[in-house]
């Protein structure tokens, strides 16, 4: 079985992960997570043939194999949709509408669904529902105005483009709006799940939206309204917490608890931050605390229990985790990290935890990546073959006082498959295409300059006037990529790939360990530079040989012992008449690497044909 081939991510060719993915798809005995995994992205590989029948034969096997597989039920309506059957598109989207039912996307998606299909009251009604869980969902707002367009209600329509567009600028705005209208309807947990929202985006805003709260309907544990020097300083805390200065909060909680004493929420707070300086003596010490002034926490019950599960009390972390489940049945938290207290004495156990975990957070890829790493750890103890795949960017581990895993729960994880879900751009009031042109131009001449600060900048201009478009993502993530920032490229290459399916994908290519310096004095990236060699290949293939020479110039300066690279100029050279000796540079290389030779003196000989 060909398991690197089939999860590939995008590095093959569409035939070529066909052919990989079909034994491991098709075999009754794989493990059946495999198999799920295998028809999905064998899937994906059709979309890229434009082979929409069999995008759906495979997502179906993928839903009979596992009906809670949200990402199955979405692609399919996609390939509904593109089929011109929005009858079955909706009922998909509804399937994972049932699994997934605060995903504000999905109700946007199925309004679409509903409009192309002429149900236009029932798109906007949809999308209502979508504003309403998320009040900055610039699809939801797009969706309806086509709605109102078809309409012919042309103010309304125009109004929700223009929503669309300001949300698109400033996400935060919605949210801040509507923590107000809670706090005048003395809502408080519903304004504190928005200032929550609100701390994700923008910490210092979601700081500001605690402190309004506190200010406007104070905290009941503190006793009574109105400004609560307690609360600020809690406030203050989580702040420094949430910005990893785990000194500074601890220092405004323990402001905090001398203010108040009496709060659990504060300890338990505190407690985290201990536990992320790895001072797990007081972050039990203040985990106790919390639990002895609210037995109903189920949070301190499930973070002690994950924390005495890293010391290696595993039948404390049982007793705490159980009680947190007791408290909290519905929270699939607790399942799952018991579920990694269990995988080392009972991988069944830990397998039906996970299945619970997953049945109640059917869309969380960490629990089902998990899954499939016990289901392996079960074939390695058979001495069976064992897939051997990166870990996912998207994996969503357990939350303890100390949110790495414990050594004994680090493994390799397979990699999620992307959803094959285009964009649904809507109606623009101002047609920005010429300025994002000329704004990428100018930002890829700022890269070849090794000024990434401003090419960065210049393709963020680019981003905010078309957010749909794959080029900027894609040069971004190499921007970043060469700064030695691999999470960010990683995150904007997956977006690239997202809006243009069919792109070449190169995303691992740009993990790199920390830049070197090159032999020409520069900062060195080889994975960075690979990636600009398969675009520049793409550009040569199209006979953009202007652009494909910056990629290349960029590649070289970043490894400047790529044969490739000095290939590719030579082959540009060609075209152009113009670097002749870099063709010479790239032989010469081949040859010293396939015998063996020593890589020192075409090194410098590289260096000093590119300065």
């Amino acid at each position: 079985m060909d398991y690197a081939t089939c999860f590939s991510d995008g590095k093959v060719g569409a035939d070529q992960q066909i052919a990989a993915c079909t034994p491991i798809a098709e075999d009754s005995s794989e493990i059946p997570d495999l198999r799920v995994n295998a028809y999905f992205w064998r899937g994906l590989a059709y979309t890229q043939k434009n082979d929409i029948d069999h995008v759906i034969a495979d997502m179906n096997e993928v839903i009979a194999l596992d009906p809670t597989y949200v990402r199955a039920f979405t692609n399919r309506a996609i390939a509904w949709e593109s089929k011109g059957d929005f009858d079955r598109a909706v009922a998909d989207y509804t399937g994972a509408i049932a699994l997934t039912p605060n995903d504000a996307n999905l109700y946007a998606y199925r309004a679409r669904a509903l409009g192309k299909g002429g149900e236009h009251d029932r798109a906007i009604a949809e999308c209502d529902k979508a504003i309403d869980i998320d009040p900055a969902n610039e699809i939801a707002y797009g969706v309806r105005g086509v709605q109102w367009e078809d309409k012919g209600d042309a103010a309304r329509s125009q109004a929700d483009y223009d929503k669309a567009e300001s949300v698109r600028t400033d996400p935060v705005a919605p949210y801040q709006d509507r923590v107000r209208s809670w706090i005048a309807k003395g809502e408080r947990k519903r304004a504190e799940a928005d200032c929550k929202y609100i701390a994700g985006v923008d910490v210092s805003k979601g700081r500001a939206c605690s402190h309004l709260i506190v200010k406007a309907l104070g905290d009941p544990r503190d006793g009574g309204p109105g400004s609560n020097p307690a609360s600020a300083q809690n406030a203050i805390g989580v702040g420094w917490q949430e910005k990893g200065d785990h000194t500074r909060a601890i220092a405004a909680f323990d402001e905090a608890i001398r203010l108040n004493p009496t709060s659990s929420a504060f300890y338990f707070n505190r407690a985290k931050s201990w536990g992320l300086k790895k001072n797990y003596t007081r972050a039990l010490t203040d985990l106790n605390e919390a639990v002895r002034r609210n037995p109903a926490n189920a949070e301190a019950y499930r973070v002690r229990g994950m924390t005495m599960a890293r010391i290696g009390n595993s039948k404390e972390a049982f007793a705490d985790l159980d009680k947190a489940i007791s408290i909290s049945a519905d929270d699939p938290k607790p399942y799952f990290e018991r579920a990694l207290v269990w995988e080392t004495s009972d991988p069944n156990k830990a397998l039906a935890d996970l299945d619970k975990a997953i049945a109640l957070d059917p869309a969380n890829v960490g629990y089902r990546n998990e899954r499939l790493r016990v289901q392996l750890d079960k074939r390695r103890a058979k001495g069976q073959p064992v897939l051997q795949a990166p870990d996912t960017e998207d994996n969503q581990g357990p939350e303890t006082a100390d949110t790495s895993n414990p050594a004994a729960m680090q493994a390799a994880k397979p990699a999620e498959p992307p959803t094959y879900e285009p964009f649904q751009p809507y109606p623009k009031k101002v047609d920005h295409s010429e300025i994002v042109a000329s704004t990428l131009k100018r930002g890829l001449e700022q890269q070849a300059r090794g000024n990434l600060n401003d090419a960065i900048d210049s393709f963020n201009f680019a981003i905010e006037r078309d957010p749909y478009n794959a080029d900027a993502f894609y040069n971004r993530s190499i921007a970043e990529a060469s700064r030695g920032n691999d999470a960010v490229a990683a995150k904007d290459c997956r977006r690239a790939v997202d809006l243009d399916p069919r792109r070449t994908g190169s995303c691992n290519d740009h993990a790199s360990a920390e830049p070197a310096e090159s032999a020409a004095g520069g900062t060195r990236n080889p994975a960075a530079a690979k990636v600009l060699i398969e675009r520049a290949k793409a550009r040569l293939a199209e006979y953009s040989a202007d652009s494909a020479l910056i990629d290349l110039a960029t590649a070289i300066r970043l490894d400047p012992d790529n044969a490739e690279a000095y290939l590719r100029e030579g082959e540009r050279g060609r075209r152009t008449g113009t670097r002749p000796e870099h063709r010479r540079i790239a032989v010469t290389r081949s040859n010293s690497i396939r015998n063996g030779q020593e890589l020192a003196t075409s090194r410098l000989q590289a260096a000093k044909a590119c300065s």
